[in-house]
């Protein structure tokens, strides 16, 4: 009995140690990030038209912001609503009063208008900033 009760023991032990390793050391994500005091940041537009974009062809945009709080702005991931959507950011604390941008890389995959939403997630009250691009793909 006593040898199930230290099997049991160690392999949740085994277990926790690979979910923590996980999710804090696999992320890329160190522990500041995770327990970063909350900010407030302004993006100098929430929305970008990219108007006419040829299919084929990708375009690129910029979202730029000022960390306008009092604690470092930590962007903890960027995600696009699809895979013709690339970003790319610094993965460093922006301090209070800096500036950083989100480079947006559109490539299209289909004729027709539309309509695409980045998600920053990062230490800011709404945890969510909701980015939008516009536009139309034509042939």
């Amino acid at each position: 009995m006593k040898k199930i009760e230290i099997l049991l023991t160690v392999s949740a032990v085994t277990l926790c140690s690979i979910a923590v390793w996980y999710a804090f050391g696999y992320s890329g994500y160190d522990m500041e990030a995770l327990i970063a005091a909350p900010t407030t940041v302004r993006f100098d537009r929430d929305s970008l038209q990219l108007g006419f974009v040829k299919y084929g062809t990708s375009r690129k945009a910029v979202f730029r912001f000022i960390n306008t709080g009092t604690s470092p702005l930590i962007i903890r991931d960027v995600k696009s609503a699809c895979g013709c959507t690339s970003v790319k950011w610094d993965k460093y604390p922006v301090k209070p009063g800096e500036s950083g941008e989100i480079s947006i890389v559109f490539d299209p995959n289909s004729l027709g208008r539309f309509t695409k939403t980045i998600k920053v997630l990062c230490n800011v009250k709404e945890k969510v900033i909701n980015l939008k691009l516009y536009g139309s793909v034509i042939e």
